[in-house]
């Protein structure tokens, strides 16, 4: 076999159920985005200096000096060498020491990840073991236990959760991996539910292999199968059965998963790439404007060297800051050659030795000041602003236009339902409701009979807003959505005393106006760019009534009802004035069906 095919060929694991089960595949798990070890601090961050032109022109300098010093034969050095080398070692010194700290930064942040705690499972007979251990400890194939609101320490295939008897479903957040913070929906592969029905996990389910493509950056594919020992065929697996090191396993009491790709093997770590230093567009600026001094210093040496012929200044008396000792020289270069080396080596405060050391403590500075920023502090998170790399902070002053691929990246995806319209009336959403003069409204506000309100046109909405959506609500009363515009949607419905209370990936719990009401969910038409809606069947097990829901751009939606042209004319209006106000629009619609 070839090293190309061996390296193709898929990888088998074996679900380590017990400790006397190994892996010949996988990495540790502990992960490394640092630049330096203790030995190649020094000598890396030096070297990385010498891509700033001035510290090479400063380094030339200091050996003509050091020539001229030691070897007079060729010509003297009318300044002191080591006021220059001990300024530039300085100098490098002080980045070095910067470089160091900003890394030590991220071993910290390393060592928070490597050290966080994990349950591992393991079996001896039916009894299940469970054991904490730290993240870096984790191999391959090792069985992982998540309990509630917990980060992902490795790439896991998903085998069972607390929802087994609704899907086998968990909730996980990708923040971290794709900069998205609505909720996605994860499930464990459909053909393990008849072993997971007894509702605790068995050894059955972890005894086995499973068979996969080798670690590729790829965050969105995976290709591989599951063999268990007490199934007869192999079970196929999908991107939707894994869980990605990153993301946060939340709004699931506990699932049950195996570790497939650990430490630098994870998808998350091979999208990483080696923290380069990086260098901003002003330091790029002053290599271009020190090479330009430095082209000007050779034409004013020459220029000098040239006048000393001319003026004939070749006499001791006349030069005596070139002849330093008062003698003439006795060099065996050329007149003309030595004293060009001895003007170029006067002429060195062209360019400031501490031009870099002066940027340095304004990048550190400029650090400090936006780390401490209090308008640049996150209460919701209890974060401040991290400055990563000070050589970059200068950037943000350079910025001049913002380019944005969607609204929500400006807004932080945060949005409220403030106005909605029905039959042509303009309602505004805020706790008050009694402003609202509407007799419809006004309805709603108080706590009437469920008969009272059958055929209000505001019930019904009121209704699809806290029904067609994929929000979920937490133990501790929180939404959380996979989109934004949901979230507005269900919390907006909040101020007219409409609640999700629960849902599940059967059935959903509402309150509307005090009046509980169940729903069988029958099938979910998830949002997509292509149909640019979002649709829901549900059936009333109190009345028997199947219900259609549907929310949706009015471009898609308005071609998809039945309605007159007055009607039509009147949405349309209604669509206008909402835009005209700077809002984002949308339509809602519903229909009863039939049981044919």
């Amino acid at each position: 076999m070839s090293k190309k095919e061996d390296i193709e060929s898929p990888w088998n694991l074996a679900i380590r159920n017990n400790k006397g089960i190994t892996n010949t595949n996988g990495l540790s798990n502990a992960i490394s985005t640092t630049k330096y070890s203790l030995l190649t601090w020094l000598p890396v961050s030096m070297w990385e200096q010498f891509r700033r032109i001035a510290n090479i022109y400063f380094i030339l300098i200091s050996i003509l000096m050091l020539i001229g010093t030691y070897a007079t034969s060729l010509y003297v050095s009318p300044l002191d060498p080591y006021s220059t080398v001990f300024t530039l070692v300085f100098v490098l010194m002080v980045t070095s020491v910067k470089e160091g700290y900003e890394d030590l930064q991220r071993y910290r942040s390393d060592k928070v990840e490597n050290t966080r705690k994990v349950t591992i499972v393991r079996f001896e007979g039916d009894e299940i073991i469970e054991e904490v251990i730290e993240s870096q400890y984790i191999k391959a194939g090792d069985i992982i236990k998540l309990n509630g609101k917990t980060a992902v320490s490795a790439d896991l295939l998903l085998l069972m959760t607390s929802n087994y008897a609704e899907g086998n479903q968990c909730y996980i957040e990708t923040a971290n991996i794709d900069g998205e913070t609505n909720l996605k929906v994860r499930e464990a592969p459909p053909a393990l539910l008849p072993i997971c029905k007894q509702g605790k996990p068995s050894i059955e389910l972890f005894t086995g292999k499973v068979e996969f493509a080798p670690p590729n950056k790829d965050i969105h594919s995976f290709i591989g199968a599951l063999h268990l020992n007490s199934l007869d065929s192999p079970i196929p697996l999908s991107p939707d059965n894994i869980l990605l090191r990153g993301s946060l396993f939340t709004n699931t009491d506990w699932a049950y998963a195996t570790a497939i790709y650990t430490g630098q093997e994870t998808k998350l770590q091979m999208n990483n790439r080696h923290a380069d230093s990086k260098m901003s567009k002003i330091e790029g600026y002053l290599n271009t404007a020190i090479i330009i001094i430095f082209c000007a210093q050779v034409v004013l040496v020459s220029m000098s060297v040239i006048s000393i012929y001319i003026l004939d200044f070749q006499l001791v008396d006349k030069l005596p800051y070139v002849h330093t000792d008062g003698k003439l020289s006795s060099s065996v270069l050329p007149y003309w050659l030595e004293e060009w080396f001895v003007f170029f080596i006067l002429y060195n405060n062209f360019i400031p030795i501490s031009l870099y050391i002066s940027i340095e403590l304004v990048n550190v500075g400029q650090s400090v000041l936006i780390a401490s920023d209090l308008n640049l502090y996150d209460e919701v998170l209890d974060l401040p602003c991290m400055v990563r790399s000070s050589n970059l902070a200068q950037e943000l002053g350079l910025v001049s236009n913002v380019f944005s691929d969607k609204t929500g990246t400006l807004t932080r995806n945060e949005m409220k339902l403030v106005k909605f319209i029905v039959d042509g009336v303009m309602y505004d959403v805020n706790p008050s409701i009694e402003d609202n003069k509407s007799p419809a409204l006004l309805l709603l506000s108080h706590n009437s009979s469920r008969n009272s309100m059958k055929g209000n046109k505001i019930y019904d909405f009121l209704q699809c807003l806290v029904t067609c959506h994929t929000v979920v609500r937490e133990q501790d009363g929180k939404y959380r959505a996979e989109s934004p515009d949901e979230l507005a949607l269900v919390e907006g419905a909040g101020n007219f005393n409409c609640f999700l209370l629960d849902r599940g990936t059967v059935t959903m719990n509402i309150e509307i106006q005090g009046h509980q009401k169940l729903f069988n969910i029958l099938a979910v038409n998830a949002f997509n760019a292509d149909r640019k809606r979002m649709s829901i069947l549900v059936h009333d097990p109190e009345t028997n009534d199947y219900y259609v829901m549907c929310k949706g751009a009015d471009n898609i939606m308005l071609p998809l009802c039945s309605i007159d042209k007055q009607n039509m004319r009147n949405i349309e209006k209604s669509l206008l004035d909402l835009a005209t106000l700077g809002l984002r629009t949308l339509c809602i619609a519903q229909k009863k069906l039939t049981t044919e």
